[in-house]
């Protein structure tokens, strides 16, 4: 957890305490003490001009805290494989599989398998060192993935304003990909505070036969589907089993750069005659998504482990683990 006081930002694991606000009407007190110690966009609006400098504290066995690091995040938000309404003039929302995390107060959701008896998981990583989460999808099983729902204040991923993601990724060593894709990471379009527009994400981190790459996409006539380029795409087999660290550095509907490091390497620029650049023009802001997501019936299960989030963007920098 993190609190901020009098301005000061610290990333030290605190109480929420009823002494670090002055007097207030008990019941608006009550409600600000609660999301002040514990929400960072609550938290900054006592001070538009202090910077945020969050360490998120991690969960048990040194999980990321995703609730910390993306904010009121869903944890494996998707629907059931063949599950979803038949009739398409209903209007009944698709049906979930519903559960409730481990020692956690947020929701979980989570894709099973068509026969229902394989399901995604969201679990510890082999190496404890640091902050860490395990994504684990069997291949009959479409993603496990963690989405930003609110952002801190300060964060609020709109267009004309620069942020720089960052974050490190591990896939099992002999991981086997499909002829389609394997997203390690994406940056959707949204609107709605947070609802995904349809279609591809503005950049997507993928993986298929072809190699290891950089997607980007505008949903627009400049880029109908996705842009990459042949030059883009790193052998497979270099990445799995090594960590690969991802820099995203995008001034939203300016330019964005995409750069590869560790067991792979390389820089990726979004051109500048595709435009929109670096943006949808369906949505109203951005939503980052981690974790993994691979077209079902695969050749192989997927897993994959994330650290070292982080995302700085206009009013400070939030982040999984001082290393970062």
């Amino acid at each position: 957890m993190f609190v901020e006081q009098n301005g000061v930002s610290s990333s030290r694991s605190v109480h929420c305490s009823k002494r670090l606000l002055p007097p207030l009407r008990s019941v608006v007190r009550d409600v600000i003490v609660k999301n002040r110690c514990c929400n960072p966009r609550v938290s900054s609006m006592f001070n538009r001009e202090a910077r945020i400098d969050i360490t998120c504290e991690p969960k048990k066995d040194n999980v990321i805290d995703w609730d910390c690091i993306f904010v009121s995040v869903k944890l494996v938000a998707v629907p059931l494989i063949n599950v979803l309404r038949t009739n398409t003039r209903s209007s009944s929302p698709p049906r979930f599989d519903l559960l409730k995390g481990e020692d956690s107060e947020e929701e979980v959701l989570k894709y099973r398998s068509k026969d229902k008896k394989e399901r995604a998981t969201h679990t510890s990583c082999t190496d404890k060192d640091r902050p860490c989460s395990r994504f684990i999808v069997p291949k009959n099983v479409q993603r496990a993935e963690t989405k930003v729902a609110y952002g801190p204040e300060g964060f609020p991923f709109l267009k004309g304003e620069r942020y720089i993601y960052k974050y490190s990724f591990r896939a099992v060593e002999g991981m086997k990909l499909g002829k389609r894709f394997t997203h390690i990471g994406q940056i959707k379009g949204a609107y709605n505070g947070g609802q995904t527009v349809d279609g591809d994400p503005i950049v997507s981190i993928s993986a298929n036969l072809d190699g290891l790459h950089v997607r980007f996409s505008n949903i627009d006539k400049t880029i109908p589907d996705y842009y990459t380029h042949d030059s883009w795409y790193r052998n497979w087999e270099d990445a799995t089993g090594e960590w690969v660290h991802v820099t995203i550095d995008t001034v939203f509907g300016e330019f964005m750069e995409v750069e590869f490091a560790g067991g792979v390497s390389g820089k990726f620029v979004w051109p500048k005659d595709k435009t929109p650049v670096a943006w949808n023009n369906k949505g109203k802001m951005a939503r980052m998504k981690l974790g993994l997501y691979h077209k079902e019936e695969q050749v192989g299960d997927g897993e994959v482990e994330i650290r070292d989030v982080s995302i700085e963007g206009p009013n400070g920098i939030i982040r999984t683990s001082p290393e970062v």
